[in-house]
């Protein structure tokens, strides 16, 4: 949630919390009914205190208008993300993390040299998209070429499928896939 948004809930909260015990002071007796009428009659008949007031109702109103019809989230919640929310004049759309990690994940398979495949997507605070991959690696692979192939890949292939561009792709080279290590895999398979 943006601090503007913080701020609006904290001051609509203070505001009903002191209107419910108002009105719960005066249906209960606890609160004369003459000594609100004596405070409004001073906030209408004195100048200042009515500039104030106005002000006050007028950017109250105006926060409310904007609280009603526009909303400030661009993503799902800070704790927790597994989505991102993408706004157009058609409509919404809710990608989640998911469907990013499988895009990544199908451009990794195409290169040869990478052999497992594992992909985090996170949402900075700044809803920025950042991906994170770990690979396991065959050894006659050159892991610098490789590492800015998928780099790049990885970020046209995720900017055509959403319209977002990660603002990283960070690599991890776990570990360097033995021969023999894959010649067991593919007899499991």
């Amino acid at each position: 949630m943006k601090f503007l948004d913080k701020l609006g809930l904290v001051i609509f909260s203070i505001l009903v919390l002191i209107l419910s015990v108002i009105a719960l002071g005066v249906t209960t007796g606890w609160i004369a009914l003459t000594s609100i009428v004596v405070i409004l009659k001073y906030v209408v008949a004195n100048d200042v205190p009515t500039k104030i007031a106005i002000i006050t109702s007028i950017v109250l109103g105006v926060y409310a208008l904007k609280c009603i019809f526009f909303n400030s989230f661009s993503g799902s919640s800070k704790d927790g993300k597994d989505s991102i929310l993408l706004e157009s004049e058609n409509g919404k759309l809710l990608v989640s993390k998911d469907t990013i990690e499988n895009i990544t994940n199908t451009v990794i398979k195409k290169f040869d040299t990478a052999e497992t495949v594992s992909t985090k997507v996170e949402f900075d605070e700044e809803n920025n998209l950042n991906v994170y991959i770990t690979l396991f690696v065959k050894p006659e692979t050159v892991i610098k070429d490789l590492a800015s192939n998928v780099q790049k890949e990885v970020k046209t292939a995720v900017k055509n499928s959403i319209d977002i561009e990660p603002k990283s792709v960070n690599i991890r080279v776990r570990n360097i896939v033995n021969k023999k290590d894959t010649e067991i895999k593919a007899e499991e398979k």
